[in-house]
């Protein structure tokens, strides 16, 4: 597709400058002393403008400066088209002839990915949703809460331990679509004949968030003119959006090629045969090379999925929508064995989750379930977050003074008061996740540009003082705000995870481990419930613990 796609750019980016020169030469051509150059394109009139949305101006009033802006961006890009598929042309020949003389050399082993693929690939689904944040509340509106609306429900789904595996990503395809055609639409909407039809004062272009940025002086069509008053906001709108559609992007690639790996057959293991008979070879693992597996298998389940066998829920594929259920450290301190003999070409070294078959962990495997000092101070922070929550309740009714953020801080000193402040504060976190939310939304509504629809008093009181107001910079406030709920999340996350521990105590299902769809933040901020890894006595001295 890549390919098709730059040999279809190379005729289109063509095309305009046939017609910058076709255009100009038929203006000197026809003009004459009653009839000057560009004498029937008048500023403003039907056909100029017919003319200039497609991208076709008059120059003979314009300066150099503008008259570079309008004809040599798109010369530009052919070039750039040109280049660009010649480059793609010979890597793609390199990479045959590569791929050809490795088909030559028999392979006893697949390729690994790097520690590092995953960290960037950690790292591009944090910021994704970063600029989802940032994308619904640069410019609230009908069209940025859908933005915001995703991120607040991914953020509460997380916080429930509910995993979006990978039917997210057909939500993201939506999404994709949803962002591009925003972008279009935003873009459409700074022709003059869209601001014509539905003026940027209009109601419904406030609602639905259609901001003017340039507009068209019939005395001056070849300059760049915008709007007076417009804030900086406005302006940072559309490259945010390019952002978050390049993440959707980038992030639905990845998918799509998990996927269709995912689907492909298991690869058959090497045979040889021997004067026994035909068996099977099992490429051997180095120490060093299990001993990294054994870490990242515990980092994954660290935040990994206990299921009821034969799941009542009918969910048989793992990974897919589960509910977390942490285990406790299995009895005797013993940690899923490896058999180094059974480690096929290619494959993972897996874990089993039954007690019967795990083995008693060696002095150099325990030695690789040590926190790295980064993990231990996440622990630190998850197993503290409630004393977070509470100093963001706090600063969040500090920062914002009205009725309604009195609640938290009320509370806030209340919980804190008590005498198990900890466990009462995990049991409150999901009634001040809602109450957080629901304030959110209404700032939202009351963060778009309606200044004049939106009601100024309820009664004798002003609703800025109840806590909905109205700020220059509605963005900022909504994004501090959300960053304090952050914090009320990874309480409840904290108290639902302890909660589970508890029913898995006490029930006589059986439990058994299997993997799951670990989602980008379960990676960022892992709850170690299982108690499977241990701080150093250096960050146990300095009391990490």
């Amino acid at each position: 597709p890549t390919g098709i796609f730059l040999k279809c750019l190379i005729p289109v980016s063509l095309l305009p400058i046939l017609g910058h020169i076709i255009f100009h030469i038929t203006l000197v051509a026809i003009a004459n002393d009653k009839e000057p150059y560009g004498s029937m394109f008048t500023n403003c009139s039907s056909t100029e403008k017919l003319v200039r949305q497609i991208g076709y101006q008059r120059l003979d009033s314009a300066d150099v400066l503008h008259i570079i802006r309008l004809v040599v961006p798109d010369a530009i890009v052919f070039i750039i088209s040109v280049v660009t598929l010649v480059l793609a042309v010979k890597l793609s020949n390199r990479q045959a002839e590569i791929g050809t003389s490795l088909s030559e050399t028999p392979l006893l082993g697949g390729v690994k990915k790097k520690p590092g693929h995953q960290f960037l690939k950690l790292l591009s689904e944090c910021l994704q949703n970063v600029i989802l944040l940032a994308a619904g509340v640069i410019v609230p509106s009908v069209l940025g809460g859908v933005y915001f609306i995703v991120f607040l429900i991914v953020l509460t789904m997380w916080g429930c331990y509910k995993s979006t595996g990978h039917q997210f990503g057909y939500v993201r395809i939506l999404l994709l679509i949803y962002t591009g055609s925003h972008i279009l639409l935003l873009h459409l909407y700074q022709f003059q004949f869209f601001q014509d039809v539905l003026k940027p004062s209009d109601l419904i272009a406030r609602i639905v968030g259609l901001t003017g940025i340039v507009k068209t002086d019939c005395g001056a069509v070849d300059r760049i003119i915008f709007y007076p008053g417009v804030r900086w906001s406005v302006f940072v709108n559309p490259g945010i959006l390019l952002i978050l559609y390049w993440f959707f992007a980038l992030n639905t690639l990845l998918w799509r090629r998990k996927m269709e790996s995912l689907q492909e057959p298991a690869k058959k293991p090497l045979k040889r045969r021997s004067e026994s008979g035909e068996r099977q070879v099992f490429r051997q693992t180095s120490q060093n090379e299990l001993h990294w597996k054994n870490d990242k298998h515990h980092f994954d389940d660290e935040t990994g999925s206990m299921v009821f066998s034969g799941s009542f829920m009918g969910d048989d594929e793992p990974g897919e929508d589960e509910r977390l259920v942490e285990n406790e450290e299995p009895p005797g301190g013993h940690y899923g064995g490896v058999n180094e003999s059974a480690v096929s070409v290619g494959s993972e070294v897996e874990v089993t989750g039954e007690p019967s078959q795990q083995e008693p962990v060696t002095g150099d495997s325990f030695a690789s379930l040590k926190r790295r000092p980064w993990m231990s101070v996440l622990f630190l922070i998850m197993r503290q977050s409630y004393v977070l929550s509470l100093i963001a309740m706090m600063a969040w009714s500090i920062t914002y003074h009205s009725w309604l953020t009195f609640t938290f801080l009320l509370a806030a000193c209340i919980l804190w008061m008590l005498p198990n402040s900890r466990q009462w504060c995990l049991r409150t976190s999901p009634v001040i996740l809602i109450y957080a939310e629901l304030l959110l939304l209404g700032q939202y509504i009351f963060g778009m540009n309606l200044d004049s629809e939106l009601p100024k008093m309820a009664g004798n009181y002003k609703l800025d003082e109840i806590g909905l107001k109205r700020f220059t910079d509605p963005c900022l406030n909504l994004a501090l705000q959300a960053f304090f709920t952050l914090f009320i999340v990874l309480t409840m996350r904290q108290y639902l995870g302890e909660r589970s521990i508890s029913a898995s105590g006490t029930t006589d299902i059986k439990m058994q481990t299997r993997a799951r769809k670990i989602s980008f933040l379960d990676r960022l901020l892992p709850m170690d419930m299982q108690h499977q890894s241990y701080d150093s006595k250096t960050m146990l001295f300095l009391g990490m613990k």
